[in-house]
């Protein structure tokens, strides 16, 4: 029975991060770009380098991000890109929020997380 009130808790929160205007403002900027196939496929390619560079955390980070963002200038100088990318960047600093608030206090007490 706890489970059942767990996951419906969690259920209820997916469903107002749902409907947050942070979360819809990133949505319709995501299908503003995708509409336009050549710049989203650019874009994803751009996020998926970036991501992979963040992994391996190299010294010289700063440097690899100038060039990475020089390779990919031709799309983040477009307005739309812009406005996706900050867009995504401010929904995501909600759900890191939503998650500290989760989590601060538990991984205090869990040793494996």
């Amino acid at each position: 029975m706890e489970d059942n009130i767990l996951f419906s808790k969690a259920e209820e929160l997916k469903n107002l991060l749902f409907e947050r205007e942070e979360y819809k403002d990133y949505i319709s900027k995501k299908e503003k770009i995708k509409e336009q196939s050549t710049i989203y496929s650019r874009v994803l390619e751009f996020e998926k380098r970036k991501f992979e560079m963040l992994m391996r955390n190299t010294c010289n980070g700063n440097e690899a991000m100038e060039y990475l963002k020089n390779e990919f200038m031709d799309i983040l100088v477009k307005s739309e890109v812009q406005e996706y990318l900050n867009a995504e960047v401010i929904f995501a600093g909600l759900i890191k929020k939503v998650e500290s608030i989760i989590f601060t206090d538990i991984c205090k007490d869990v040793e494996i997380i």
